[in-house]
């Protein structure tokens, strides 16, 4: 196994959630050897993309469930204990308005990129 193949691997591990002496130990690495690569920030950056990959398939996984979870919503808005119905009326409530809210906010935070420079800086129109 290559040196970079090896740090893919414990890149992998560690982004899965092992410790890093379990990473260690499943990539026949020492504990040391984590804590060396750990320190290079190109390594930090990989682990990074691998935790921020997994995070993505999780999100994905969870969108496909929505329509099923909205189905049975919609089946139990049928019920017949009033009970039931007004909770389940309040978490659609409740979540509709939360999901209004991270759009609203995603837009505006792209707005705002798009208003600013490379550096942070806001652009401001010639005319002014």
């Amino acid at each position: 196994m290559t040196h970079d193949s090896k740090h893919e691997l414990l890149a992998a591990l560690l982004a899965a959630g092992l410790t890093q002496q379990q990473a260690a130990q499943a990539a026949g690495r020492s504990r040391a050897s984590v804590t060396r690569a750990l320190r290079e920030p190109e390594f930090r950056a990989l682990v990074e993309r691998y935790e921020a990959g997994a995070a993505r398939r999780v999100s994905r996984r969870l969108d496909r469930l929505c329509d099923d979870a909205l189905g049975t919503l919609t089946e139990l808005l049928g019920c017949k204990a009033p009970a039931v119905r007004a909770r389940v009326a309040l978490g659609v409530l409740d979540h509709a308005a939360r999901s209004r809210e991270q759009v609203d906010l995603e837009e505006r935070v792209a707005a705002l990129e798009a208003r600013t420079t490379g550096n942070g800086r806001v652009k401001v129109p010639a005319w002014t």
